[in-house]
């Protein structure tokens, strides 16, 4: 099924609450609001995706997956810490969850904290030790912090000449 039929199905399903004409359960009901879900967010109709990740986890609220799929919604929105709070929610209830690990380190990378990316990167690497993109990512960070150190470093000396000229 693709498309608005997929949407079109869901959405009856969700309505009737009733699969092939018998009542449908909460997890097979928060399975369907998920699939809308991911409809939504294909087309970047992110407030839709996020209404159904909501209405899938009062369903079946220790469904890790939901609590990623939503978390990853609010990383394309430029809600990095609400992210990260739904990645934490996903380790939480299931600490073997890799890549809620390496998205979690995206979501440190873009605040620039360094340290916390490459640590969760670690874990994902840990927990999957072929997951490419946190070996990849964890490489590329381990630069940008070396690079931030680098400024870090300089900073007294640029400090000071500013200072020399201010006074000057």
């Amino acid at each position: 099924m693709k498309g608005k039929a997929k949407l079109k199905a869901c959405t009856a399903i969700i309505n009737s609450k009733k699969l092939f004409g018998a009542p449908i359960t909460n997890k097979n009901l928060a399975i369907i609001f998920l699939k809308r879900g991911n409809f939504f967010r294909d087309r970047r109709n992110y407030d839709k995706a996020i209404s159904d990740y909501n209405d899938a986890i009062k369903l079946t609220p220790k469904f890790a997956k939901i609590f990623h799929l939503r978390g990853l919604v609010y990383e394309r929105k430029h809600l990095t810490d609400r992210s990260i709070e739904e990645f934490n929610r996903v380790i939480k209830l299931n600490p073997k969850f890799a890549d809620a690990f390496y998205d979690r380190g995206r979501a440190y990378d873009w605040k620039e904290q360094y340290l916390l990316a490459i640590k969760d990167y670690d874990q994902a690497i840990k927990l999957n030790p072929k997951h490419a993109n946190a070996i990849k990512h964890r490489e590329l960070t381990i630069i940008l912090k070396s690079i931030d150190d680098r400024k870090i470093k300089r900073l007294p000396k640029d400090a000071e000449g500013f200072l020399e000229r201010g006074q000057a």
